[in-house]
């Protein structure tokens, strides 16, 4: 099921349109002055991105030539690490 909300409407009654996302209908916020939708809101459907799952995978194509070469590998892993301490400081923000 779809609603159809405004977007004053939508920001004083946030939590119960985020209560209908998760029960699984979808919300759809739209500008009331423009006459224009501006989101829509559902429920997700899979987990935040996996970085482990995604190397290993990269890791899995080692043998196949699709990498480039050791030094791409290893840029790739410090990237990857250096992200996620970011991230980690981000998030206890």
């Amino acid at each position: 099921m779809n609603y159809t909300v405004s977007y004053t409407d939508f920001r004083k009654n946030m939590s119960d349109y985020a209560d209908m996302a998760i029960a699984g209908k979808s919300v759809t916020v739209r500008d009331e002055k423009r006459g224009m939708p501006i989101f829509k809101i559902v429920k997700a459907d899979e987990e935040d991105f996996d970085w482990n799952e995604y190397i290993k995978f990269v890791e899995s194509l080692g043998g196949s030539g699709l990498l480039a070469s050791r030094e791409d590998d290893l840029a790739r892993k410090r990237f990857r690490n250096s992200f996620n301490e970011r991230f980690e400081i981000a998030r206890k923000r």
